[in-house]
């Protein structure tokens, strides 16, 4: 596939490219959304994981899953799962592991998401939340957020993922 023309459209924190290809001696249209890296961090409380329960406003809807947030230029995507896990749920890991990363959507978006899981103790510290954020943290089970998986009451694509990637490697997280 070969690049024929881009239009870019920067859009509040996205941009937008309208690109024309030519493909087997076609031509055709192919837009899609550049989103820049992100991190999703499974968060484990002593015995206990953390959900959060926040407003996504695309969807009009409160919404269960795990911290998840941008990167931030020049920062790598484990400083970034150290930041987002503070700023938004309070605690500090005291010990943080990849589980690797995936593309929600590589069709239609430039989006990869980094996965880790954070092992905390109980204290925490104060909450930094962006203006447009709605958080709610509580710890469960491990079988509750096997159930909410099953069930659909997680439907976070990053949340699902990580939780899968962890189960594969949970007998050697400590």
């Amino acid at each position: 596939m070969k690049r024929v023309d881009r239009k870019k459209w920067h859009i509040g924190r996205f941009d937008i490219y309208m690109d024309t290809v030519e493909n087997h001696g076609q031509i055709g249209p192919y837009s899609f959304v550049d989103i820049k890296p992100s991190v999703c961090v499974l968060v484990k409380v002593e015995n206990k994981f953390l959900i959060m329960k926040e407003y996504r406003y695309p969807i009009s809807s409160w919404e269960y899953e795990f911290p998840c947030g941008g990167i931030e230029e020049n920062e790598s995507p484990k400083e970034a799962a150290y930041r987002e896990l503070l700023e938004e749920t309070g605690y500090q890991a005291k010990k943080m592991e990849s589980l690797g990363f995936f593309y929600p959507s590589f069709g239609s978006t430039t989006e990869k998401i980094y996965l880790f899981v954070a092992i905390c103790d109980r204290s925490r510290k104060e909450i930094s939340l962006d203006v447009l954020e709605n958080i709610d943290c509580e710890l469960v089970e491990e079988e509750t957020i096997e159930q909410w998986i099953e069930n659909g009451t997680i439907a976070c694509g990053a949340a699902i993922v990580a939780w899968y990637r962890y189960e594969k490697i949970k007998a050697n997280i400590s």
